[in-house]
């Protein structure tokens, strides 16, 4: 116990000299990302679809134009067994770009909307674009169908099917479908191989200041996404490898979720009951579980009379990240057992102060959570100790209530 105390104690001068360097770093403007400040970090198709479709557009704003398709080519041209050289004939002179193109109304084996389609009439890349949305069923599987119906049986025609995601993981089975296999498809990911062509792109542009610094922009925020930050804290991690350190190291990092299970658990959530039985809400069943290795944790809450919907707050992504709040079907109900008349009225009401997410979603009508999104840091817990994440609840509460008076929900 004294050698954690040790450590603690040194951990805790080394973290306040890193505080005065991000607060200098802050006052700087070195922080300043205009994506993150407008809420789109996360926005597959109005951020990364649009700004990957622009640089990859040969007649796109940055007047650069195909040396960035150019780039992302001779990036593609690495070992992988969905490419041949042919498929890589893209002719950049001629090659147009669409986002959400849509190839017809969806049915088990075709239609959809590709995220990113680039062709030039014979030769053609297909993008799935994944930051955290799951997998459609046969997604993929259309888009290939899609792409062998364009090159039909014409030799001199050829596609390539491309799986883009943070880390570069593999599409579900669920996406490929029985006939489509994993080697068919070109797995990429955010976190090296598109940043590697960023960084390229970023050289390309070094006489355009402003496109430059807009890419930089960019790759900031695809840092954040891929937990590829890197503060300077030498120091700090030269205290932690010390060999005598390791062992009490690493007991501290096992106690971080108990810790966090426990500050949720055992402080928050009976703060959070009490506050919901206040405004005439009643948490529904057991509320303890742990919270960071849980699939979809959250909480819903019940008021007498609403006989449909329930409000409810969720993380969306395992290890407590990207939180939403807003009403929910009752239950194991669906859409489908709510009228058609409550559900479109919720969903109008609910969006006049700010937009809800996923109109199309047949569970919830619901929005981002208005404070920390992500609880798995000091930060938040922080928050969630002194009071500030109550009052967020206590505002989304009142908000939703507010949006449904008078409605027979």
């Amino acid at each position: 116990m004294n050698d954690i105390i040790n450590i603690l104690n040194q951990v805790r001068i080394v973290s306040q000299k890193i505080k005065e360097q991000r607060k200098e770093k802050f006052e700087r403007g070195e922080s300043f990302n205009i994506f993150n400040d407008l809420g789109f970090m996360s926005d597959e198709v109005h951020l990364h679809s649009m700004f990957l479709a622009n640089l990859l557009n040969p007649k796109g704003s940055h007047g650069q134009r195909g040396k960035f398709l150019e780039a992302f080519l001779k990036m593609l041209q690495k070992p992988f067994s969905a490419i041949s050289t042919d498929n890589l004939e893209l002719d950049i002179t001629n090659a147009s770009v669409e986002v959400e193109k849509y190839i017809g109304r969806q049915t088990d084996s075709e239609g959809g909307r590709i995220d990113i389609y680039l062709t030039d009439g014979k030769h053609s890349i297909i993008i799935e674009n994944k930051i955290y949305a799951g997998d459609q069923h046969h997604q993929m599987l259309r888009y290939w169908n899609y792409g062998m119906s364009q090159k039909g049986d014409d030799t001199e025609k050829s596609f390539v099917l491309i799986y883009l995601t943070l880390d570069g993981c593999s599409p579900s089975k669920e996406s490929l479908g029985e006939d489509l296999k994993e080697n068919d498809i070109v797995c990429l990911s955010y976190k090296s191989d598109i940043r590697g062509w960023l960084d390229r792109c970023v050289e390309l542009a070094s006489r355009t200041p402003l496109v430059r610094e807009t890419i930089n922009q960019y790759i900031s925020t695809i840092d954040i996404l891929t937990n590829n930050v890197m503060e300077d804290n030498k120091e700090l991690l030269d205290i932690l490898c010390k060999e005598e350190n390791l062992d009490a190291v690493f007991d501290i990092i096992d106690s971080k979720e108990n810790l966090i299970n426990h500050i949720i658990n055992d402080e928050f959530i009976p703060k959070l009951k009490d506050l919901a039985e206040d405004k005439g809400l009643e948490i529904c069943g057991n509320y303890k579980r742990n919270w960071v290795s849980d699939r979809y944790p959250g909480a819903h809450f019940q008021k007498t009379g609403w006989k449909f919907l329930d409000l409810a707050f969720q993380f969306e992504s395992v290890g407590l990240d990207r939180m939403v709040f807003g009403f929910v079907c009752k239950g194991e109900s669906n859409r489908s057992d709510v009228p058609t008349s409550v559900w479109e009225k919720v969903q109008e009401y609910y969006s006049i102060s700010s937009p809800i997410k996923d109109k199309n979603n047949d569970l919830w009508i619901h929005k981002d959570f208005i404070g920390n999104k992500n609880w798995n840091n000091s930060q938040a817990i922080k928050n969630l100790r002194n009071g500030k994440t109550l009052n967020n609840f206590s505002i989304m509460f009142d908000e939703a209530m507010d949006c449904v008076k008078g409605l027979d929900i």
